[in-house]
């Protein structure tokens, strides 16, 4: 075999192998390193566009080439959703039917464009629905609803893990580790930090939760928690538990906890805003996955009554 005709050393194919790379290293980080587990999955994800460029112009697409693509970036969205199904068990089932919906898709779609003389599931005919030919046919909204879709899930891992830059009003406290000080937070004002012990109450109030580990605790049973919720305190037994997440906010008055510092902006964190832009893109994503689900059904039904006219 001659260098050139050496498939498996075609620089789009290479890329392949490092987003495989990266996308290994993220799975093996996401449990205990978001940042890095972050950056390694990002990476893999931005390299999905360099490939497909290179390939167009080295000349090098190729059946291998295609296949590689489409289940790295499969298999890429079915690691996040297993993580995301860790950290929030209470949606699994949802990140259990998105997995399955993409997967199998993006294979039966796969499959009836290789029987149809497809070189790439990118590559669509007259057959397909003409919404599914638009999707595939611009690289713009393929390359939007894609990034949008990715985004929110990348967003909803680290949400898990903090607001992310910027983050709440400032409550004026000063700067210190987790724990390290008392600080006073006065309403409207908000604060998010790390603790390493639960936060305790002895003020009547009411907490709003940002984020959907929180439970208040009222004596030794947990009164509520929830996403965006609003917990009343009702004697001073409370507890506030985030995880290791802190949201304090007092109806009147002031709350003096022990907090770590506030990043000193306003607005919800990077990540939570993210997460906001990007769930109507993964939403639209989701319905096309389904569309192609239905009309590769569809086109494969096709194939077999047109084989079977021949048979006859």
């Amino acid at each position: 075999m001659a260098g050139g005709d050496n498939v498996f050393l075609f620089v789009p194919n290479v890329i392949g192998y490092i987003r495989i790379a990266l996308a290994a290293a993220s799975f093996y980080l996401m449990p205990t390193q978001p940042g890095p587990a972050a950056a390694c999955y990002g990476l893999s994800g931005l390299l999905d566009a360099v490939d497909g460029h290179a390939a167009r112009a080295l000349g090098q697409g190729s059946r291998l080439g295609a296949m590689l693509d489409m289940l790295t970036d499969r298999l890429s969205s079915m690691g996040l959703l297993l993580n995301l199904a860790l950290l929030y068990p209470a949606a699994a089932p949802l990140f259990q039917l998105s997995m399955a919906l993409d997967v199998a898709s993006h294979w039966l779609h796969m499959h009836c464009t290789t029987l149809e003389g497809g070189r790439s599931h990118k590559a669509v005919g007259g057959a397909a629905h003409p919404v599914l030919q638009l999707y595939y046919r611009s690289r713009a909204l393929l390359f939007l609803l894609c990034a949008g879709n990715e985004g929110f899930y990348g967003c909803l891992y680290l949400v898990h893990f903090g607001e992310g830059p910027p983050g709440e009003p400032g409550c004026g406290h000063g700067r210190g580790g987790p724990g390290a000080k008392l600080g006073v937070c006065t309403a409207p004002y908000w604060s998010m930090g790390r603790l390493d012990r639960p936060v305790h109450s002895g003020l009547w109030g009411v907490y709003t939760g940002l984020d959907r580990s929180i439970v208040v605790y009222g004596g030794s049973r947990p009164v509520h928690s929830g996403l965006w919720g609003v917990y009343i305190g009702l004697d001073r037994s409370i507890v506030v538990y985030g995880g290791s997440t802190l949201v304090c906010g007092g109806l009147r008055g002031s709350l003096t906890l022990p907090f770590a510092p506030c990043s000193g902006a306003g607005g919800p964190g990077l990540f939570r805003a993210g997460l906001w832009l990007g769930a109507p893109l993964a939403a639209l994503k989701g319905a096309l996955n389904l569309v192609q689900l239905l009309g590769a059904a569809r086109r494969l039904a096709a194939i077999d009554r047109a084989e079977r006219a021949k048979g006859r």
